[in-house]
């Protein structure tokens, strides 16, 4: 699983995420985006849309996405339905591509899956949920394989990008699991196998990202779940999510989510 929010979860395929600027990138799982509030610019295969309140986008298995031009205050509903959810029943999804990529008007049948789900992430640990959630999202699978227009198509380009992708498996569960340790491009590279300059060309074919892209998105994704939930100091979580010193992690924080550690921290506090 590739996309930031996800990838700090408390449940693996849905969740609330508050939007910020995300370079181009791709993954195996098919994503949705249900925009909440806001609005922001959409950029699947190269083609731009902007989404705002209650609009939402579909995005086909290993297509290059982006999303830039985040309005204030833009909060999505993101869902990513992949292979690790449907098992042996994902083969339909991984072929499949969308004709329609952007619904502006949502069916009352979807627009309630999407607040059902959204519901019950508001009550986390509450018995049932979890099934509320995945039956929800087992319907919506449903849903797009009988009503969004879409064709079965894998060009040499997708099968090259799902073979980078089951390359670098090894290595996206090493990193998700170890953030905060000090890993390497060379590190990395040995995960898989690689040699160096070998490594970071297939990588960025796996993710169309560089290493230290992912990397940082990773850790400063969970840094701000570390900022809303917990009283710890800024070098404290500087420390906790891999970086060796409270300033770079100020900076790599900026350039990514636009506020300074302690300004996200007090807009989602106050």
């Amino acid at each position: 699983m590739f996309y930031q929010a996800l990838i700090v979860s408390e449940h693996p395929n849905a969740q609330v995420v508050e939007m910020y600027s995300f370079p181009s990138h791709w993954h195996s799982e098919i994503e949705i985006i249900y925009c909440l509030t806001g609005s922001f610019s959409a950029i699947i295969n190269g083609h731009c849309h902007v989404l705002s309140a209650g609009q939402t986008a579909f995005v086909a298995c290993a297509e290059p996405h982006e999303y830039t031009g985040i309005g204030p205050g833009t909060k999505c509903l993101l869902i990513e339905i992949g292979a690790g959810f449907l098992k042996q029943n994902f083969q339909e999804f991984a072929e499949r591509s969308f004709e329609q990529t952007v619904m502006e008007i949502i069916p009352p049948r979807i627009r309630h899956l999407f607040d059902t789900i959204i519901a019950e992430l508001q009550q986390p640990g509450k018995t049932g949920g979890e099934w509320i959630i995945t039956g929800c999202l087992f319907e919506l699978a449903a849903y797009i394989l009988r009503d969004i227009p879409g064709k079965k198509e894998i060009s040499s380009q997708k099968y090259e990008r799902f073979g980078a992708m089951q390359r670098m498996g090894k290595l996206l569960e090493y990193i998700y699991n170890n953030y905060n340790e000090n890993i390497t491009i060379e590190n990395a590279a040995r995960q898989v196998a690689y040699e160096k300059s070998n490594f970071c060309k297939q990588f960025k074919k796996a993710t169309q990202m560089t290493f230290h892209q992912y990397l940082n998105m990773i850790r400063i994704s969970k840094a701000c779940i570390f900022l809303k939930e917990s009283n710890d100091s800024i070098s404290i979580i500087a420390e906790k999510t891999g970086f060796p010193e409270a300033k770079t992690f100020c900076r790599v924080f900026k350039g990514i989510m636009s506020h300074t550690p302690g300004e996200y921290r007090k807009l989602h506090n106050s």
